[in-house]
Parts: structure tokens; sequence; C-alpha cells
């Protein structure tokens, strides 16, 4: 989950991210931070994908407790 939330203006998150990919993330974030977007494309990843109900934690708890009883 990556790029700046929907809640708090100028918070950045990139979250979910393996040690692998984290340098790529770093910079995709660098530049989509300073100049708007980034060279890769990262839309798939963008924290503010989820619909505003989504985004609660009851939805977080219930959905969680789908896949892990």
């Amino acid at each position: 989950m990556l790029g700046e939330t929907a809640e708090v203006d100028g918070l950045w998150a990139a979250a979910a991210v393996w040690i692998k990919e984290a340098p790529g993330v770093g910079r995709a974030v660098a530049e989509w931070m300073t100049a708007g977007a980034s060279e890769i494309d990262v839309h798939g990843a963008d924290v503010t994908r989820f619909a505003p109900h989504a985004r609660t934690r009851h939805h977080a708890r219930a959905r969680a407790a789908e896949g892990f009883p």
C-alpha cells in the first residue's frame, strides 16, 4: 500500500513491502512525493484505492477473520 493517505494530508504510506522490493518502492514513493508521479506505475498499490468503508478498523478485522480465523 503506497501513497498519500486520504485521511491525513501529507502523510505518506509505504506498507506491506517485502524487503527485496524496498529499494524500488522507496524510489517510486520519493518520485511520487516530489514530482507527482513515479517512473514506475504504482497505481495498483495506491493506498487510496480502497473505498472509505474499507479503510475502517471494523472492516479490516472482519475481512482478516475470513482468511485468518
